[in-house]
């Protein structure tokens, strides 16, 4: 079955940032974050990259292609493969993947870094480089 035939599991909506009112729906069970659309990941040096069939750090050719599906091309302030959000167990989690600048949970006035797996409710917002992100899990359309 495709995608787009899946069922939406909630909204990523994008707060503010160089992508403000995008809306990205999300119909998978993992929702990649990044800057690029395809990173190469090397293997034997952890080395991410636009793509390729070599590591240009070590020449290894172990290499483990990844797909984001938020793609935020246009804030330099996240990384390749940022971070992703699950829906496991009937709830969202959210989850770092060493980024270089973080991800952050914001909740009212309490803002906390993202270090191991949060759950992510209906209307949280959370922060990935310079972008402001809200998750919408009621009213999908």
């Amino acid at each position: 079955m495709s995608g787009l035939n899946q069922p939406i599991l909630a909204v990523v909506e994008v707060m503010s940032g160089p992508m403000d009112g995008m809306e990205i729906k999300i119909r998978k069970q993992v929702t990649n974050i990044g800057r690029m659309e395809r990173v190469g990941l090397c293997l034997d040096c952890g080395y991410k990259f636009p793509g390729g069939f070599e590591c240009p750090n070590c020449r290894s050719s172990k290499i483990r292609t990844e797909e984001n599906d938020i793609i935020l091309h246009l804030d330099r302030f996240t990384s390749r493969i940022h971070a992703h959000i699950t829906f496991e167990g009937g709830r969202f989690w959210l989850e770092d993947r060493g980024s270089t600048n973080g991800t952050w949970l914001v909740r009212g006035e309490s803002v906390e870094r993202v270090t191991e797996r949060k759950i992510l409710g209906d209307e949280d917002t959370f922060l990935i480089g310079q972008t402001y992100l809200r998750l919408k899990t009621k009213n999908l359309t």
